[in-house]
C-alpha cells in the first residue's frame, strides 16, 4: 500500500527547487498469533495480512497443509491475525524444530540441516519462460512503479501464467504472502516455480525448499550458504537475469534451453 505525501523535488542538473507530490511505500507492524498465542511481530506493507500470516506459518514449518487450519481471525483494531490450529496438531514440536530464529554466523549447517522440507519435484521448465517471468515483474508491480520500494514475489506455472503475485517492502514478506495466496488457492507447489526480484539468501530459499517450490528465479544475486542449501536441497537456483542471461547455481537440468 502506498501514501501520498508533499515534497521538494531538487533537480541539480538545472538548479530547480519544486513542490510536488510523490508515493512513499507505507510500513507497519504487524503481529502473529497461533491459536491464541503470539508467535511473533513482523514489520510489513498492510496488505495482504490474511495471505502474508498464513505462507508465513507455511514457510517457516509451523504448518504443512492449509487443512491444518481450524479457523484465520483477522484483527484490523491492533493489526494482528490469530491462525487457529486443529488440536491433533503437535504445535510445540514443530516450534522446537524451527531454527531459523536461533541462527548464529558460524552455524548455518548445523541450524538449516535440522529443519525438515519438502521433497522438490523434477519439474523442468523452459528458459525463456523463466526470462520472461522475472522481466515482467516490476512492470505488474502496482507499488513498485509508484515508489521504487518494495519486493516482488510470483509464484508461477510452467507456461509463466501467474498463481500468486504479491509485493511487500520486504523480500520474506512477499514471498510468505505469494505463498499464503497460493496456499489458499490450493496450488500444488511441486508444479511451480518462483519468480522473484530480491537476493537469494539461505533464509529465502529455506522458505521455498519448506513449501516444496523446486525453482527459484531472481533479478537479484544468489549468496552463500544459500547456494550451498539449493544445491543440498536439490533446488535449481537462478539469479541476475536480465539481458537474456541468467547465472543458474544449481541444479541446470531442470531448465530447459
Amino acid at each position: 500500500m502506498v501514501r501520498q505525501v508533499d515534497i521538494t523535488r531538487l533537480d541539480l542538473s538545472i538548479g530547480s527547487l519544486k513542490k510536488i507530490t510523490d508515493y512513499v511505500a507505507e510500513e507497519s507492524f504487524f503481529s502473529i498469533y497461533i491459536t491464541k498465542k503470539p508467535f511473533t511481530t513482523i514489520t510489513c506493507s498492510p496488505s495482504n495480512l490474511k495471505e502474508l500470516s498464513i505462507g508465513h506459518l507455511f514457510s517457516e514449518g509451523l504448518i504443512n497443509s492449509i487443512n491444518e487450519i481450524e479457523q484465520i481471525t483477522l484483527n484490523t483494531f491492533d493489526n494482528s491475525c490469530n491462525v487457529e490450529l486443529k488440536r491433533e496438531i503437535a504445535l510445540k514440536d514443530r516450534i522446537s524444530n524451527n531454527q531459523q530464529y536461533f541462527i548464529e554466523p558460524k552455524s548455518f549447517s548445523d541450524s538449516y540441516e535440522k529443519i525438515p522440507y519438502c521433497t522438490v519435484s523434477s519439474l523442468k521448465v523452459k528458459a525463456q519462460v523463466i526470462l520472461e517471468s522475472v522481466m515482467q515483474l516490476n512492470s505488474k508491480a502496482e507499488d513498485y512503479l509508484k515508489t521504487g520500494s518494495t519486493h516482488v514475489a510470483a509464484i508461477c506455472k510452467t507456461d509463466g501464467s501467474i498463481v500468486a503475485f504479491a509485493e511487500d517492502i520486504r523480500r520474506h514478506n512477499a514471498l510468505d504472502k505469494a505463498v499464503g495466496i497460493a496456499a489458499l488457492a490450493c496450488v500444488d507447489f511441486s508444479e511451480c516455480f518462483l519468480s522473484f526480484s530480491g537476493r537469494i539468501a539461505a533464509d529465502i530459499v529455506t522458505k521455498v525448499a519448506q513449501v516444496g517450490i523446486p525453482i527459484v528465479a531472481s533479478l537479484g544475486a544468489a549468496l552463500e550458504p544459500g547456494i550451498s542449501l539449493a544445491k543440498e536441497k536439490n533446488l535449481t537456483l537462478i539469479g541476475f537475469i536480465r539481458n537474456n542471461r541468467m547465472n543458474i547455481y544449481s541444479v541446470p537440468e531442470r531448465i530447459i534451453v
